[in-house]
């Protein structure tokens, strides 16, 4: 795409991006689990518009983005499957929001590394990322223990 087809793309990615938050919104409001993924789908779309209407050779925030879809999938699927009538262990939502925090971290980590990898330069800050981390693994380790910490005799 040519600079000025840059400035043509973006109402394009809005409209698109609007379009998946009222799917989402109505997916939420009436236990659509179909109308959450398409809104998934559809910002995924307008992502990559972003892309092809802003070219770069390596977009920094990739990760975040990605991650960012991941959770919302994540947590609105749950919000849909967990309407009344569904009954569940009691500690089981405190073990999926700490296997989703997990698989976000990790997912994360992964990205960020192979985004360092790409962008030669960049040593100076990967100090600070894997100080960044090593702070978020401790934070997943510490919420995966709690729960196990309050049950009576640490069993299950």
């Amino acid at each position: 795409m040519t600079a000025r087809g840059n400035a043509t793309a973006v109402p394009l990615v809005l409209l698109v991006e609007a379009v998946a938050l009222a799917l989402l919104a109505s997916g939420l409001v009436r236990a659509w689990a179909q109308g959450v993924g398409w809104a998934l789908v559809l910002s995924v779309l307008a992502y990559l518009l972003a892309l092809v209407a802003a070219p770069r050779e390596l977009d920094p925030a990739a990760p975040v983005v990605g991650v960012s879809l991941f959770l919302a999938a994540e947590l609105a699927y749950w919000s849909v499957e967990l309407r009344p009538p569904a009954r569940q262990a009691p500690d089981l939502p405190l073990r999926r929001l700490a296997m989703v925090v997990a698989v976000a971290l990790a997912a994360e980590v992964l990205a960020g590394t192979a985004l360092l990898s790409a962008a030669p330069g960049r040593a100076a800050s990967l100090l600070l990322d894997t100080a960044g981390v090593l702070a978020a693994v401790a934070a997943v380790a510490l919420l995966v223990g709690l729960p196990a910490r309050r049950r009576p005799g640490g069993g299950g």
